[in-house]
């Protein structure tokens, strides 16, 4: 008697899951459809802006690809030991006229109040 129960809600478990399953089946499907109807849309968008005005796409084209390639060359670029060294010793000399002249600047304002 336990062992049918025991199967009857096997059986029945399988059963929810296989309609959970189908469920969610046909939501993705409902999902696929609406993203290939939008992608269509952006595609005959995308075509009718192109016939429209063909110079500006091809502009934005190559600024778009000149922009990423920039992006790309700048990022790959390393700097040698001798560079970084005269790097180090501009940023420690900015810092230095940057401290100078906030001495004048408060010593000119000093001067001024005195």
């Amino acid at each position: 008697m336990n062992t049918n129960h025991l199967q009857a809600d096997a059986v029945s478990l399988a059963e929810r899951v296989e309609k959970s399953a189908v469920a969610e089946v046909e939501s993705a499907g409902e999902a696929a459809n609406q993203i290939r109807k939008k992608s269509e849309a952006v595609i005959d968008a995308t075509r009718a802006k192109v016939c429209e005005d063909p110079m500006s796409c091809v502009v934005g084209a190559a600024v778009f690809g000149f922009a990423l390639g920039c992006l790309v060359m700048c990022g790959r670029r390393s700097h040698s030991p001798q560079q970084r060294s005269a790097n180090r010793t501009l940023e420690h000399a900015n810092d230095l006229a940057s401290k100078v002249s906030d001495k004048f600047s408060r010593a000119a304002s000093n001067f001024r109040s005195w």
